[in-house]
């Protein structure tokens, strides 16, 4: 290390080599500044597609795979999901009652909110994830006639999804 300090000595000079190492360490300082000043991305936001998380969509992919991977003659098996709708967020609610008299009532209804870092957000009391509406399974076993029937039930029982939704195909 000292040999290429030396070396960058002789060639920029003495005093260029401390100007530059003055300026690097001023940016450096600049960036670590300017790194605490900007807003941090929240932890609990979730990379989705098409409104879908994919922890969800992965989720039940994996376990599918696993369940029919396990079924005698299916072999290796990929399986492709497809959904109708987006994930619906429930908001949690106050709700205040108020007499006038004895036979008139009036309800609010309002949002409940949370501070989280700094920042109010409504409370989500329930994600109602969206409906699968297609299930595509490519496996070793999918030319055989009883693995495929094995199949279309197995993913229909597990899914609740008719079986006229589901493909079975032959893996290549």
């Amino acid at each position: 290390m000292k040999k290429y300090i030396d070396l960058l000595k002789e060639k920029i000079g003495r005093e260029k080599l401390l100007k530059f190492a003055f300026i690097a360490g001023i940016a450096g300082m600049l960036l670590i500044l300017i790194s605490d000043i900007a807003p941090k991305k929240t932890g609990n936001s979730e990379k989705t597609e098409y409104g879908i998380s994919q922890s969800y969509r992965n989720e039940i992919r994996d376990e599918l795979e696993d369940v029919l991977g396990r079924i005698e003659g299916v072999g290796r098996v990929k399986v492709m999901i497809s959904f109708s709708g987006t994930e619906e967020y429930v908001f949690a609610e106050e709700v205040k009652a108020s007499k006038s008299d004895k036979f008139n009532s009036q309800m609010q209804n309002n949002y409940v909110v949370i501070e989280k870092n700094g920042e109010k957000e409504a409370l989500i009391s329930k994600v109602n994830n969206p409906q699968i509406s297609g299930v595509v399974v490519v496996c070793d076993g999918g030319d055989n006639a009883k693995v495929c029937e094995s199949v279309y039930r197995t993913v229909s029982t597990v899914l609740g999804i008719p079986t006229k939704n589901i493909y079975v195909a032959k893996l290549k």
